[in-house]
């Protein structure tokens, strides 16, 4: 019998990120104040898109596709 797993990780991107950022600033005192939001770009006809966005985005209202001008503005 074959079995399939599907697994749903909308994070995973910006996760890695985020580990990798944790990573190298390992040796820094860091600042534990509240977490930031972690956003990835592309760029669409000279405008740059959210293609990826963090839990603490997703709860502060950014969606997949904003510009990101309006992005950073919430």
């Amino acid at each position: 019998m074959r079995r399939v797993l599907c697994a749903w990780l909308p994070t995973f991107s910006t996760d890695l990120v985020r580990r990798r950022l944790a990573r190298l600033a390992s040796g820094e005192p860091g600042d534990r104040r509240r977490p930031r939001a972690i956003l990835l770009t592309r760029t669409v006809a000279s405008r740059e898109l959210v293609a990826k966005r963090c839990a603490v985005a997703i709860e502060a209202g950014i969606r997949e596709g904003m510009d990101l001008t309006h992005a950073r503005s919430l």
